[in-house]
């Protein structure tokens, strides 16, 4: 399917706020959207390099320019490095050379693998009197390794497309610590006071949450189709309209990470998301104590990127 600029993207360019990322996201309504939006070259953005393998993947190039584009950061390559030797893709050598990592894994995981190991960085503008920075890029680690381990088991989708979508899956809230750190910190507190998701509490007192900022930069940032989405929609798959699968294995797998490291009980999942992948909520929470030594080696292993920057 095409790639078509969100509405968002078209009126941001002649209004300073405006009404939403997709014109069916119905709960947005006319001057919701933060100001902060309308210069988003301004905001956290991804460095060059990503931009340049997105568009050798995208134009099929070979080994050699890919690799040649990935080795130009010396930063980035010692990340990518990591993960794609992390428990995470589990090679079967060890992946020595960026040019090597293209021949085992392939263009579209080497994509995507830059693009983690290029959103490690976005975390470091977050004040730390809001949210505990690691833990939250642990947390946002930990959504990508479930939603990897949900996809695999069910063997469906390109998995590691479906880790950089749940590892992204927080990345509104990236921003809204950084410019709106003040109203976020409120809204935490009465979210915790109330018992009540903070995304809920964000839709009553801004009229967006952290899933439109999230989804209006993917959409700026133009990443793969599929992913602006996934993260717009992740809280209600339902919505979703050409991608509620992966958005359903990542709606599990953020409410799995938020269970995680919290004191709830046990998480609740939307009923569309359980059906669209065939699960019961049992059979979720069973995969989940399955996988908890595996998913621990991976978050570890991962965990760890952004002190190698």
């Amino acid at each position: 399917m095409p790639h078509n600029p969100p509405l968002l993207l078209k009126i941001v360019q002649e209004k300073p706020i405006s009404v939403g990322i997709y014109s069916e996201y119905e709960h947005m309504a006319v001057g919701t959207l933060p100001i902060y939006l309308s210069n988003p070259n301004d905001l956290v953005t991804l460095p060059d390099v990503y931009f340049r393998v997105r568009n050798l993947v995208q134009q099929g190039a070979g080994t050699s320019e890919i690799s040649q584009a990935v080795s130009f950061d010396p930063a980035l390559t010692v990340r990518f490095l990591s993960i794609a030797n992390s428990a995470l893709f589990s090679p079967s050598t060890e992946i020595s050379s960026v040019s090597r990592a293209v021949t085992l894994l392939g263009t579209q995981i080497v994509h995507d693998i830059v693009l983690a190991s290029s959103v490690s960085d976005l975390f470091d503008g977050i004040p730390s009197d809001i949210v505990d920075v690691k833990s939250f890029w642990i947390q946002s680690v930990t959504c990508g390794v479930l939603a990897k381990a949900i996809a695999d088991h069910l063997d469906i989708l390109d998995s590691g497309h479906v880790f950089v979508q749940g590892l992204l899956a927080d990345i509104g809230h990236v921003l809204m610590y950084q410019h709106e750190t003040e109203k976020i910190g409120k809204i935490l507190e009465l979210a915790k006071a109330l018992g009540e998701k903070p995304h809920k509490i964000e839709l009553q007192e801004l009229g967006y949450n952290y899933c439109d900022i999230g989804g209006f930069i993917a959409e700026h940032w133009d990443l793969p189709v599929g992913i602006p989405e996934t993260i717009l929609h992740h809280q209600e798959p339902a919505a979703a309209k050409t991608h509620q699968l992966e958005t359903s294995i990542v709606h599990i797998a953020k409410r799995l990470s938020e269970f995680r490291y919290s004191n709830v009980a046990e998480p609740d999942f939307d009923e569309t998301a359980l059906s669209t992948i065939a699960l019961s909520k049992d059979d979720v929470l069973a995969l989940y104590e399955e996988l908890t030594g595996s998913i621990d080696t991976a978050v570890s292993s991962f965990g760890g990127v952004r002190k190698a920057a």
